[in-house]
């Protein structure tokens, strides 16, 4: 072998350099993780080094590299001006990802072993980022990868790490091991189902292996700080089916791999019941497996005798009831009006992101996509302008909102986002915040329903332009919200004008037979929390808007309607923020109807009625997070 160039030697002393910063020191199946590294490399390029080409850590990668950029270790310049251009179609004034010739080797891993969070990661011995993948298997986990092509997403604010898209299949740079195949005695749902409904201690009987057919995946979920999916297996021949908890830390990378469509064989499963409802359900012990199935590999196994009388059972109504057709329209009904909530699948491109911290985003220009009734664990990563997602039994809602002027698809917890392509544009990453979002504070805390859900976040964005900043948005729904019988706007040079008004004596006896009267609900805010201690039930309040002498002040000032569902009445027509200039007298006591005062219980009267409970979800006749 001839001896390197100069240029050559040069790129080998920097890739030991890299070597030693970044990669392990353990030895590697036919020399140092740098002579495997380097043979791999050389693979993917037809032999020869890629000297234009410079290997960078993940510290680097993360504190260096401060916007979008892609790496393609073996593609032709024509080859990226080419998905470049195709990238741009659905959006041409958005620029394309700009190249960077960067080298990523790691490690894909499912997280820290303390901290496992149902993500997946490169890591080196620099440090660690979060990754997307198109496509996972299992025994990638903890094995060194070459990463010929990536894009580093990363996030708007610098002090946090942004994340990386791998595009392609990563190289493993030696061979991954392969497990020995034995033959699996399994069951199958038609004889799991039953034993669900067993009364025998769930503790005396020995663990199964389920075979079937991947029909329902949940979205990973996190409550009381602990992680877990479910998972659904159906008959092959029949619509019978059984659901699988998966909570174990090391099992939740299962979640990247599993295909709905796809068979599947889970090992050492055992029954565990549901707190406070009572339901069972297969639960994943330590030492269960996921395995995708081969008819060659299994049999069918027979049940011991912990088991033994179980088979013959019959099962309950709800868990033999057909799972209800995709397709199914589903109505529901509104005061004064019908809505209708179809059950559809759905493939379409971002084109915006429309606000990423309430989970909304814009499909072809023409389609909202709202994905906060699911906790989005991953932060939304890769859902970016360009990227093309698939949309599996989500909500259609034909205009939920007068004002929007979209179609709305809504994401509940029996609905499946998959990402089908990564965008090849050049944008920012939004990540939507977890902690002290009030838009899913609100959400979950009063249980919305879809067209309630929108008007509030239309809501807060106006409150966001016109009045506030976000940390004063917190502090809105702190205060009682309140609604009143107003009386028309009138023009006074001066207070002393108004002090004996004839509409104030009839409504201090409970209101005028001709008097026209206005409903309109009060929102308080910034400086004008100060009110609160002065408001009381049954009093009869005046607002003063000084030196201001249009009459229509209140109705420019106004935002959109209250929909009707959140009072639980006709819609009010005026929803008044109050100003902070603005004077508030006491003018009288009233003894209006009780469902006519002012009471912040009033307006959230009903909202925690339509909680739903993991045994509904788990229901198939559930159909998802209300959306009336």
């Amino acid at each position: 072998m001839a001896e390197p160039s100069a240029a050559e030697q040069r790129w080998l002393q920097a890739a030991r350099d890299f070597a030693l910063r970044a990669l392990p020191a353990r030895p590697e199946p036919g020399g140092t993780p740098l002579d495997a590294v380097l043979r791999c490399v050389r693979s993917a390029g037809g032999g020869d080094l890629p000297l234009g080409y410079s290997f960078i850590s993940i510290s680097d990668l993360k504190h260096q590299q401060h916007t979008p950029c892609c790496s393609h270790l073996t593609w032709s310049t024509n080859k990226f001006k080419e998905w470049a251009h195709q990238g741009r179609g659905a959006l041409p004034m958005h620029s394309s990802l700009p190249r960077a010739y960067l080298i990523l080797v790691g490690y894909l891993t499912d997280g820290r072993q303390e901290d496992k969070d149902g993500c997946l990661y490169v890591k080196d011995n620099t440090g660690i980022i979060p990754c997307e993948l198109l496509h996972f298997e299992l025994e990638w986990l903890e094995s060194l990868f070459l990463f010929p092509n990536w894009v580093y997403i990363p996030q708007t604010d610098r002090g946090a790490a942004g994340y990386v898209e791998i595009l392609v299949d990563p190289v493993p740079v030696n061979c991954l091991p392969k497990e020995v195949s034995e033959t699996i005695p399994v069951i199958y749902p038609p004889l799991a189902e039953p034993l669900l409904v067993s009364r025998i201690p769930c503790k005396k009987r020995s663990k199964l292996n389920v075979a079937g057919e991947l029909s329902r995946l949940s979205p990973l979920l996190c409550i009381h700080q602990k992680t877990f999916f479910f998972l659904f297996l159906k008959c092959f021949t029949s619509a019978v089916w059984v659901p699988v908890l998966v909570k174990k830390p090391n099992q939740l990378a299962w979640h990247h791999t599993l295909q709905l469509g796809h068979r599947y064989t889970i090992t050492g499963l055992s029954i565990s019941s549901l707190k406070k409802s009572g339901q069972r359900i297969f639960v994943t012990s330590v030492s269960s497996c996921l395995l995708p199935y081969c008819a060659e590999q299994v049999k069918e196994q027979a049940l011991d005798s912990s088991w033994q009388g179980e088979s013959s059972l019959s099962a309950s109504l709800e868990t033999t009831q057909q799972l209800s057709d995709s397709s199914e329209l589903s109505i529901e009904e509104w005061p004064g009006s019908i809505k209708e909530s179809k059950i559809i699948s759905y493939v379409g491109t971002v084109t915006k992101i429309l606000n990423a911290q309430a989970g909304l985003y814009e499909l072809d220009s023409k389609v909202c996509l709202c994905l906060a009734y699911q906790q989005l664990l991953n932060s939304a990563r890769g859902i970016q302008p360009g990227a093309c997602v698939e949309l599996i039994d989500v909500h259609l809602l034909q205009k939920p909102l007068a004002s929007s002027p979209f179609i709305v698809l809504g994401a509940c917890l029996h609905s499946t986002v998959m990402l089908r392509s990564f965008s090849r544009l050049s944008t920012p990453y939004q990540p939507p915040v977890t902690s002290r979002n009030l838009y899913l504070q609100l959400l979950f805390r009063y249980n919305l329903g879809m067209p309630l859900y929108l008007w509030l976040v239309s809501l807060l964005e106006t409150f966001e332009e016109r009045c506030c900043s976000n940390e004063e948005l917190t502090y809105i729904f702190q205060v009682r919200v309140q609604y009143a019988h107003c009386f028309p706007p009138q023009l006074w040079s001066h207070t002393r004008e108004a002090e004996s008004l004839p509409e104030l004596e009839e409504a201090s006896h409970g209101g005028g037979e001709g008097m026209t009267q206005q409903e309109a609900l009060l929102l308080f805010m910034g400086k004008s929390l100060q009110w609160f201690p002065f408001l009381h039930l049954d009093g009869l309040y005046r607002f003063i808007v000084p030196c201001c002498s249009d009459l229509e002040v209140f109705e420019k000032l106004s935002f959109p309607p209250v929909p009707a569902e959140f009072l639980g009445r006709p819609s009010c027509p005026l929803c008044l923020p109050v100003q902070d200039n603005w004077h508030l007298l006491h003018e009288t006591w009233v003894s209006f109807p009780a469902e006519r005062q002012l009471a912040a219980r009033a307006v959230l009267t009903g909202m925690d009625q339509r909680i739903s409970s993991i045994p509904e979800i788990l229901s198939n006749r559930f159909v998802g997070l209300p959306y009336t």
